[in-house]
């Protein structure tokens, strides 16, 4: 099964942020991506979730 692959501008409105702090957490290795081409592919299955991000320890 192929992953589920999601550019930065569809990781930002998951994640509620500016396409620019998903580009800076690649920059610094807080999300893995691959460059195809000009654009940056985000595997969805990798994605952590948005409460980890935010600083929420509750479960």
């Amino acid at each position: 099964m192929s992953p589920e692959l999601l550019t930065v501008g569809e990781v930002a409105a998951i994640f509620r942020c500016h396409h620019e702090t998903v580009r800076k957490m690649i920059a610094t290795d807080q999300l893995a991506a691959i460059k195809f081409g000009n654009r940056w592919l985000i595997d969805a299955g990798q994605l952590p979730r948005p409460a980890v991000l935010a600083g929420d320890t509750r479960n």
